[in-house]
């Protein structure tokens, strides 16, 4: 992927880089220059551009670093969840879906929100809390608020993860003893000060305010980093001009001269030509179901058979001189196998073929208390949380589905958000096959045979597709307009001395030029226009008062809103098959010199 040569990868590339060509020039964020997006990724791009290197290749470096995040945050939230087999598998398919090679190389806000969001998540639901250390615990959720809050400092879409969060905080608080009897106070506060398991809050706290407790931590936590970010960047900017961005977004249609935001519907047919992902993820879909369907089943049972099942099936906590040398008991039943101890000490846990891929990981997030002081051991606590965790990945591929199909308008990098739990689910499905035992169900009974036929049948067809896809992208960039061979560039620069202003309605080139747009000019988005915000009145009147020394526009038969100003007083210096290159006419034949 050519980082440092390519003039643009991305569609929205050139706002952020002609965002902060103005913030070097000394302008700032929503009071010059309209913006109608979180200041924090324009804020770094630009410290980078100023301090290491005014190349193209910091900002987007910067952007390969949060893909690799968002890669390690999806592959830890799958393993924790569903074992190391999806996750891996799951994380291969989630770079060959289409847009994400280039995402992950463009100077775009996407990739940097989404990760730092994926990385709170996984805090909150990927990372094993095996003591009840309040402190620990609050410490995760504050951590997990903090990555939020800073993510919405750079885009405000993940904010459509908050039922997520929501999800996975509810998953995690334990349930109360078989048919809802409460605990005694002394036996809550018994588990309070030395028993460990997977709590919120507290080892035994069952009542509603622990969950309401988490989740005003994880709130309290965000909005303070959110705030704090604000205020370090430019002194509130973003606080204090947020009409800006809520009329961006929410704003009724006033104008349609270039269309509206129905015209951009969520392109259904991407599912169909990613089949590669999502025929796995639909049977993906299926296993995640058959598997909560057989968990929530084993969770209602009678409370002797459930002590017995926990006794039998589940991996129990070992006091003093306990389980030394045991092996360990599998059950394909209830897919969670017992561990054994080592000689060391150190708990092994083998996964049964018939357990499928997510035995491990659920053998390692049972809450279980055990007093320790006494080598004691008690009965494990109620399994809610690991039957419905398993739902995570159908419930986040349903929440995105809805809400990014009923969105207008929709563009084609936000597939990026649907494609994380698409490929989760695929991971599961494919994981499913190649362990030839699904979880439960008639998916129980497939040969193995069948299962390793139709793996080679999809690792044929499938292969090569996603294959093709990833040349096809890096193809695309590797045939753009290159820095070194495009000659619009070379034509500015020997005006640049005598230019002042530029209008373009292809913003990147003002950060390869260096001469920055009108302020107000830098982001005219369709957004901007559909709400009325922006004119082609408004345009005209901005580029008169400035009289901008240079003006590149694209080589088609467009008529400009000041099209009367530009036949009046600049002259066309340069043209080719895609720009058309005006030059003021006090500046024009400044620039001519040897180099023409």
């Amino acid at each position: 992927m050519p980082l440092r040569t390519a003039v643009q990868i991305g569609g929205d590339e050139g706002f952020e880089l002609a965002k902060a060509t103005l913030c070097l020039k000394g302008y700032h964020l929503y009071s010059d220059v309209w913006d109608d997006q979180p200041p924090l990724h324009t804020f770094l791009i630009t410290q980078i551009l100023k301090h290491l290197s005014p190349s193209i290749v910091g900002p987007r470096l910067l952007t390969v670093a949060f893909a690799a995040l968002i890669l390690a945050s999806v592959f830890i939230l799958v393993h924790r969840v569903n074992g190391l087999l999806a996750a891996a598998v799951a994380t291969v398919l989630f770079i060959a879906p289409p847009t994400f090679l280039q995402l992950s190389a463009s100077c775009m806000l996407e990739i940097p929100a989404l990760s730092l969001a994926l990385a709170a998540l996984c805090l909150v639901a990927a990372v094993p809390l095996r003591e009840a250390n309040v402190k620990l615990v609050k410490f995760r959720l504050l951590s997990a608020g903090a990555l939020f809050g800073l993510a919405l400092q750079i885009k405000l879409v993940p904010a459509t993860l908050l039922p997520l969060f929501a999800f996975v905080l509810l998953t995690q608080r334990p349930s109360p003893p078989h048919g809802g009897a409460s605990e005694s106070a002394p036996t809550r506060q018994a588990g309070t000060t030395r028993n460990s398991g997977l709590v919120i809050l507290s080892s035994f706290d069952i009542r509603p305010s622990s969950f309401l407790s988490a989740c005003f931590l994880f709130m309290f936590s965000a909005a303070l980093a959110w705030l704090c970010a604000d205020l370090a960047i430019d002194h509130g900017s973003s606080l204090l001009h947020l009409h800006q961005t809520w009329i961006s977004h929410f704003a009724p249609a006033k104008s349609f001269e270039y269309g509206s935001a129905a015209d951009h519907p969520f392109d259904w047919s991407l599912l169909l030509r990613n089949w590669d992902t999502t025929l796995p993820a639909c049977f993906g879909v299926l296993v995640c179901l058959r598997r909560w369907r057989s968990e929530r089943g084993a969770a209602k049972l009678e409370p002797n058979k459930l002590q017995r099942t926990r006794a039998t099936h589940l991996p129990r906590p070992f006091g003093r001189g306990e389980g030394r040398g045991e092996g360990s008991v599998r059950s394909s039943w209830f897919m969670v196998p017992t561990p054994a101890r080592s000689e060391s000490g150190v708990s092994t846990s083998e996964p049964s073929d018939a357990l499928g891929d997510s035995a491990v990981p659920l053998c390692a997030g049972l809450p279980r208390v055990s007093d320790r002081r006494s080598g004691g051991v008690h009965a494990p606590a109620p399994l809610r949380s690991l039957h419905a965790l398993t739902l995570l990945p159908v419930v986040w591929l349903a929440w995105s589905l809805v809400v990014f199909g009923l969105h207008r308008p929709w563009w084609s990098y936000y597939y990026v958000h649907t494609a994380i739990p698409l490929c989760w689910c695929a991971g599961i499905g494919l994981a499913a096959l190649i362990r030839a035992a699904p979880p439960a169900g008639r998916f129980a009974k497939l040969p193995r045979s069948c299962a390793l036929a139709l793996l080679a049948l999809y690792a044929a067809c499938a292969i090569p597709w996603m294959a093709g896809r990833l040349y096809l992208q890096v193809r695309t960039v590797r045939n753009s307009p290159q820095t070194y061979n495009d000659l619009v560039i070379r034509e500015m620069a020997r005006f640049k001395p005598f230019a002042q202003w530029l209008y373009t309605d292809e913003p990147i080139y003002s950060f390869h030029s260096g001469i920055p747009l009108p302020p107000d000019l830098a982001v005219v988005m369709l957004k901007r226009l559909w709400s009325g915000d922006m004119t082609n009145a408004r345009i005209a009147a901005e580029v008169a008062d400035y009289r901008p020394g240079l003006i590149l526009l694209r080589n088609d038969a467009r008529t400009m809103p000041f099209q009367a100003l530009l036949e009046r007083e600049y002259r066309l210096i340069y043209m080719d098959r895609d720009h058309r290159l005006y030059a003021h006419q006090s500046i024009s034949r400044k620039g001519r010199g040897p180099a023409q």
